[in-house]
Parts: structure tokens; sequence; C-alpha cells
């Protein structure tokens, strides 16, 4: 339905003068589309909406429109640049929206913009950025009462925690957060928190309640088609068969988590599930399979060289060689 409308928007505003109407427009289509997992696509649609903002011209539209617009645009770019695997340049293009929506004042821009840096640095594993900008984003949520950020921004920090290994506290958290995203209606990113609720509770031992939250994420997304994590679910289900000791169902899964991500050109989700099939491979004494799997995949990055997905993914070439 959003991607509907956002080309219905975008078609009316190609037709006029009006560049706030094109703005809002290749915005709103450009962040339905990463949402989708059509990051490419995506990522064309925002770099439009970025070329065309002006700060001082369109801040002003920030109360119209619930946040700046070329911001919104700008933190999403990051997002979609990191799932591409451009992932210094999506570090950067974070960076660089956060200092625009603060020097814009307008609360519901920053901690939107917070918000969606923190979903960058979770997907990137960078835990100890993550986690400070989640506690910078709460505060500053508390103290404005905007209580969308309140909710997703836990829910950030109960995800950090499941990737740190902090897996009882990422359940005491994740578990009141997905409610009160029931409750509020608000079913954007909650495949992203199901997630998180799977990793502890698969570190923990519960395989079923595991295997519950996994089945309510895949429905999530066939519900709503925000597949742009699909990936990283499928390579979870993966680890939930080998825990279970079903090593081929497990490779069907890793097939299918890599497949995903190379139909949605995500480059960085790919590299992490090849990596976990390669690892399993090499744990099957396939190390020269493994190491075809791998080496042309983490071969394709040409930046981010100190993220933790490529650091494991060398790592691990290393030990083939």
């Amino acid at each position: 339905e959003a991607l509907r409308f956002a080309n219905e928007m975008v078609a009316r505003a190609r037709g006029s003068t009006d560049d706030v109407a094109k703005l809002v427009g290749y915005r709103l289509l450009g962040t339905s589309q990463m949402n989708l997992g059509r990051s490419g696509e995506a990522l064309v649609n925002l770099e439009r909406a970025v070329q065309l903002y002006e700060p001082a011209r369109h801040r002003t539209f920030a109360g119209l429109f619930g946040q700046e617009p070329g911001v919104s645009a700008l933190v999403y770019k990051a997002i979609c640049l990191g799932l591409r695997g451009a992932l210094d340049d999506a570090v950067r293009t974070a960076e660089g929206a956060v200092v625009l929506a603060r020097e814009s004042k307008h609360p519901l821009t920053i901690a939107y913009t917070l918000g969606h840096a923190n979903m960058l640095w979770i997907l990137l594993a960078d835990l100890p950025r993550a986690k400070a900008t989640a506690d910078e984003n709460l505060a500053y949520s508390d103290a404005n009462g905007i209580k969308t950020w309140q909710i997703y921004t836990r829910g950030w920090q109960a995800v950090a925690d499941a990737l740190d290994g902090r897996h009882l506290e990422a359940l005491a958290a994740l578990g009141p957060i997905l409610l009160r995203c029931a409750e509020a209606e608000t079913g954007l990113f909650v495949p992203v928190l199901l997630s998180g609720e799977a990793r502890s509770l698969l570190a923990l031992g519960r395989h079923a309640d595991c295997a519950t939250r996994i089945g309510e994420a895949k429905e999530r997304m066939a519900a709503s088609g925000e597949r742009w994590n699909e990936s990283d679910i499928l390579r979870l289900d993966s680890g939930l068969q080998l825990a279970k000791g079903d090593t081929a169902a497990a490779e069907r899964s890793y097939r299918m988590a890599i497949e995903v991500a190379a139909r949605q050109e995500a480059k960085l989700l790919e590299l992490r599930a090849a990596t976990s099939l390669a690892r399993l491979w090499a744990d099957q004494g396939e190390r020269q399979r493994a190491l075809d799997l791998l080496a042309p995949v983490h071969g394709w990055f040409t930046q981010g060289f100190d993220a933790a997905d490529v650091v494991a993914a060398r790592q691990l070439l290393a030990e083939l060689a």
C-alpha cells in the first residue's frame, strides 16, 4: 500500500515544478522499496531525494511531514549502502544525516535519524556505537515524549544485547516491546525484533520457542512485504536446524539465505550467510568447497575492512588457505 501511494505521488510530482512534492515522493518511494528488500531501486530514489534537499529551504517542512524529508532520505540511504556492502560510505552518510538532524533542532527529526542510524550500527554489528546511540536516543525521546522512538530504541537496545550475548536481558526486554508494538499497531521492523528474540532463545537452547519466533517473523514478512532482513532470518533458521542436528536442513536454509541476499543485492547479508555456510562445510572437512564459496563474495568488498562481518570472513579464509 505504501509503495502504491509512493508511486502515485512520484508520478504526480514529475508532472509539476513542485520540488517539495518530488523530494517527499522520492523519499517515500525509496524508503518503501528498501523495506521491501529492493535496495538497488531504493538507493536511486533516495539519492534523487537527497539531491533535491536544501536544508535552508526545506527545514520548515519538518512539522508538516513529521521529520525533515531530506534528512530521513539520507539516513535511509545509509542503510541501503550498508546492505549493499558500501560499508564506509554507509557510515559517513549516517554520520552526515545525524549532523543535519541535530542542526534542525526538530525533535522528531533527531529521534528518527538517531533511530535509523542505530539500525545501521546494528546491521554492521558495531555494538559499542549501537549501544551509545540507543542510550542517547532513549534519553532524548524520553525527554521529548516521543513514544514511537521510546519503543523502537528499547528494541534496538535489546537486539544489540542479543548480538552481544546478553540473552536473558534481551528476552526480558523484547517481550514487552513486542507487546507494545502490537498495542500501538506498529508493524514496521517487527521482524528485526523477532529475530533478536529468536537469536537469544536459540543461544539459551529453547529450540521450540526459537522456531515459533522465526515462524512469526516469516509470517510478518509475508503479510507486510518487509523483507530487507529476510536473509538474516533464514540464517537464524539454519542455526536452529544445526542445533537440532539436522545439517541437511541447515545447509538448505543457508543456501536460501545466500540466494535471497544475492537477489536483493544485499552484499553484506550475502557475505554473512556465505561465511556461515563456508564454516559448516569446513567443519565437515570440505575446506576447498568452503573456500570456493567464500573467497569471491569476500573479494567483492572494496571498503569496510574493519567491519565485523568482513573481518570474520577474512579470518575464516585465512584458516582455509
